[in-house]
């Protein structure tokens, strides 16, 4: 396809690229982690949003799933915290894990471990909580609060996602749009971590033409800007109306 008179071969790639940019940033604002284990995951995405916690309660496999809320305080050992959790939890939950099939039940423990492992090396840096779901290699997701929780852990048949639900539904979203001339990304804010949801690319003309040409090129500018301008309105509205 040839070139517009308003747009040249240069611009037109640039706004390729900037499309290619675009898609790739949406795609992986969606990923899952893929990890097996929680520092990996957490690594990759420190963020549980709510479409994916829905989605943690529909899609994890069968068998026990560990879910953990603990608070962080300087006065109290977290890990000791933790292993009175996990005592409490294993004698009330024995039956239960007893009639799981031998796979299911050899793999307690290790999620066990694993959730520990990641406890002992974690720094809140602001942090005031922690929520953690653990099921084998398939669910590994963490996401610090910035607000307290009551401490819990518990092994069950579903992760335990009400308290995190709660706090993402008492917490204010905030829609960030970042406009320049010729692209806008909008991002989402929530409880400390922003996400880029979507970004449009517009090719505004050159200023750099001959004088002659100079005001039908600024008109035409000018129109390139008006409808990037409206553009973003919609994007920004749409996405307000859907994410908020």
């Amino acid at each position: 396809m040839m070139a517009t008179t308003w747009e040249t071969i240069e611009e037109r790639e640039r706004r390729v690229r900037g499309t290619r940019t675009t898609s790739a940033m949406v795609r992986a604002a969606e990923q899952i982690p893929a990890a097996d284990n929680l520092k990996a995951a957490f690594a990759e995405r420190p963020f549980i949003s709510r479409e994916e916690l829905r989605n943690i309660a529909r899609q994890h496999d069968e068998g026990p799933v560990i879910t953990l809320y603990l608070n962080f305080s300087p006065d109290r050992p977290l890990l000791s915290v933790f292993d009175s959790l996990r005592h409490g939890e294993l004698e009330a939950r024995k039956p239960y894990i007893d009639s799981q099939p031998h796979a299911q039940r050899l793999r307690v423990p290790e999620d066990l471990a694993d959730v520990r492992t990641f406890v002992e090396g974690f720094e809140p840096e602001g942090a005031r909580a922690i929520v953690i779901y653990k099921q084998g290699a398939r669910l590994n997701r963490v996401m610090p609060l910035p607000v307290r929780v009551a401490d819990s852990l518990t092994i069950d048949v579903d992760p335990y996602i009400e308290p995190l639900e709660a706090i993402l539904e008492e917490q204010r979203r905030v829609l960030v749009v970042e406009l320049s001339k010729e692209k806008t990304a909008v991002s989402l804010y929530e409880l400390g971590f922003e996400e880029p949801v979507q970004a449009i690319t517009s090719v505004v003309p050159r200023d750099e033409v001959e004088v002659s040409r100079r005001d039908e090129v600024q008109r035409h500018r000018l129109t390139h800007l008006q409808w990037h301008l409206k553009a973003s309105a919609q994007l920004a509205d749409r996405l307000f109306r859907e994410k908020g």
